[in-house]
């Protein structure tokens, strides 16, 4: 599947699926992660993402950089596709499903983030995050008896310096 479609005319790259302009990417050379993290560190998503125009992300970081520049820009659609993307290549990456699951949770697509964190507490049982976003969801749902289920355990987990924040949390959400 391929994760953008665009393309040339008149040396401007059209992104058919978010309809971006993005001008070509001018005198890149051979560019780097390092290259494209300072671009990323620099605010300049656009430009990260003309890279990947050119260049299929071919490493978890560099599927991680196109995702998150599309999401700054305000781009989820394409942002979750790109992550979708990642996860076919790299399954089971961390850092690929940790920030898809912030997305999803973000732009309220519940029932998809549910699904990843399922699949996240299998990778990493003892990330207090994914229990915190799955009660809180369940919360949101009304679904109080499951969501105090995860809220338990993401409170075992969670550091103790959040731990308190997490309690006055669910004592609103419940509420």
């Amino acid at each position: 599947m391929i994760h953008i479609v665009a393309f040339l005319t008149d040396n401007i790259i059209i992104n058919k699926m978010t309809s971006l302009l993005i001008m070509p990417f001018e005198g890149r050379g051979v560019m780097d992660i390092s290259d494209l993290y300072k671009l990323f560190e620099d605010g300049r998503y656009k430009e990260v993402i003309k890279f990947f125009l050119s260049s299929f992300p071919a490493t978890p970081e560099e599927y991680n950089l196109e995702a998150l520049s599309f999401y700054k820009l305000g781009f989820v659609k394409e942002a979750i596709i790109v992550f979708e993307n990642g996860l076919i290549a790299f399954p089971q990456n961390k850092d690929l499903l940790f920030n898809l699951i912030e997305i999803l949770y973000d732009a309220k697509k519940y029932e998809d983030a549910m699904k990843y964190l399922k699949e996240a507490v299998e990778i990493e049982p003892q990330n207090y995050v994914y229990y915190d976003i799955m009660a809180t969801i369940l919360f949101l749902q009304g679904n109080n008896g499951k969501a105090l289920t995860f809220a338990q355990k993401a409170l075992k987990f969670a550091p103790s310096n959040v731990h308190d924040q997490l309690v006055d949390k669910y004592s609103h959400l419940e509420g």
